[in-house]
């Protein structure tokens, strides 16, 4: 079975107003005994078209600057190189043929831009690529975690890596292409478990509350520093 993982970055929430500024997938096949191997991978960024808009905080997240964006091809032909990804990997129209789409919280977010996307672009073809169901690994993860679940701050595909002893950059999250290298390495943790749900353990939850509540001093101290930053320049 062929997984297709991606990732985007976008320029806000609304995937009618707001566009994709970046869309890194890595196309895997998953044998029936679930090893791994690599297919074929793209990393595009993009400028999206004029009438999308580029909300500031999406900006702050994604650590990018407008005049950054600018230097980007535009969306159109990132749309063809994706769409030349697809074609040499997919046998259209034909059942056994297309990918299944996986992420992290894309169910609720990525698919909703990945498929304005081919409308933007006049391509109603969206499902001759891909099964209609996806993977979602933070569904995934919320399923496994489930003993735990009361210890972790939040669901973030960064910090569920770290309370599951995947090593995190934390300078490198929301790039879209090591976002989703993260995401496989969370999914193939749990799948590798044979269980599901990652068994409780006294030690393990104690270490996993107090590592998430030193997460939390770190973060707010981050906070404090940023805004403090800020007001610098005020």
């Amino acid at each position: 079975m062929k997984l297709l993982f991606y990732d985007l970055e976008t320029s806000g929430l609304d995937f009618n107003r707001n566009a994709i500024l970046q869309i890194a997938a890595i196309l895997i096949d998953i044998d029936v005994e679930g090893s791994f191997s690599v297919i074929d991978a793209i990393n595009l960024k993009m400028r999206p078209s004029p009438e999308k808009i580029i909300d500031k905080g999406a900006l702050n997240v994604n650590g990018l600057t407008m005049d950054e964006i600018e230097t980007y091809p535009d969306q159109e032909e990132a749309f063809a190189k994706f769409i030349a990804f697809l074609d040499r990997n997919v046998e259209r129209f034909k059942g056994a043929g297309r990918l299944k789409l996986s992420g992290y919280n894309n169910v609720h977010f990525d698919a909703d831009f990945l498929s304005r996307w081919f409308i933007d672009n006049g391509n109603d073809g969206f499902y001759s690529y891909f099964y209609i169901d996806q993977i979602d690994v933070m569904c995934e993860a919320s399923r496994y975690l489930l003993y735990y679940r009361d210890g972790v701050n939040n669901m973030k595909l960064g910090n569920v890596a770290k309370v599951l002893g995947i090593k995190t950059d934390d300078t490198a999250l929301h790039d879209a292409f090591y976002d989703i290298k993260l995401t496989i390495k969370v999914f193939r943790k749990i799948i590798s478990a044979g269980t599901p749900f990652m068994p409780f353990d006294q030690d393990t939850a104690i270490r996993i509350f107090t590592e998430q509540q030193e997460e939390k001093v770190k973060l707010r101290k981050k906070k404090e520093e940023a805004e403090l930053a800020s007001s610098l320049f005020e």
